[in-house]
């Protein structure tokens, strides 16, 4: 199976609504969190569960993707201020070219994590590694995200 299998046991990808609607459309908006959905008014938005389905979706749609908003704590080693690490460039990690990409939302609920993630991207922007895109911070403590109930495996 597929790493952007949305059956596949790890759920590394579920699709927002309209599935076959984003890809290869000519704008992509790509939220990454391991449990919560986009807010529902706004349902044109992929979902991906973990940072290496972000990091697939990214290289395979550079030139389409317009938004991505992290959450920080995805119940696994990486993280989402890797993901921002590796976007917005870092000490290891040159900024990913994304010609079309107009904003970065932080929605995580860790308030220090997104801090330092917002911080990551000042800096980016600031150093000229990526353009000067909208950041915007969307807490999940203040937005009503629905959260998708995870399968449990049987006993």
């Amino acid at each position: 199976m597929s790493s952007l299998d949305p059956d596949a046991a790890n759920q590394a990808v579920v699709r927002h609504l309209y599935p076959d609607s984003l890809i290869g459309t000519y704008e992509m908006r790509i939220f990454l969190d391991d449990e919560r959905l986009p807010p529902e008014n706004e349902p044109d938005w992929l979902v991906v569960r973990s940072v290496p389905a972000l990091m697939e979706m990214v290289s395979a749609h550079s030139a389409e993707i317009t938004e991505i908003s992290f959450d920080n704590d995805l119940q696994e080693e990486l993280e989402g201020r890797h993901a921002v690490g590796r976007i917005v460039g870092d000490a290891l990690n040159p900024a990913m070219h994304l010609p079309r990409l107009e904003r970065l939302t932080v929605h995580s609920a860790n308030i220090v994590a997104a801090e330092a993630m917002i911080a990551m991207i000042h800096t980016a922007i600031r150093h000229e590694q990526i353009p000067a895109v909208v950041v915007r911070r969307r807490s999940a403590l203040e937005y009503d995200y629905l959260i998708v109930p995870r399968k449990t495996p049987p006993l």
